[in-house]
């Protein structure tokens, strides 16, 4: 993929739709999407025990809750 950041648009498995601007890292092992850039009443499956992942910032961290299950349409 030419450009790490694109435009697409994300479907969940209810069939709610948004556009959103992703970051691609072909290196990731997890894709993480902020709840406020999900498609408006999104399913989100809460997690029993939330899992806390490092950033790039210094000490950075941050708590994941829950998973959802999303369809992405890049590039058509």
């Amino acid at each position: 993929m030419s450009k790490p950041k694109q435009n697409i648009e994300i479907m969940t498995a209810e069939g709610k739709k948004t556009k959103v601007e992703a970051l691609f890292d072909t290196g990731s092992f997890h894709t993480i999407i902020r709840d406020d850039k999900l498609p408006p009443g999104a399913l989100i499956h809460q997690l029993s025990i939330p899992k806390l992942f490092g950033t790039a910032e210094e000490q950075g961290k941050i708590t994941i809750i829950g998973t959802i299950y999303l369809e992405l349409l890049i590039e058509g």
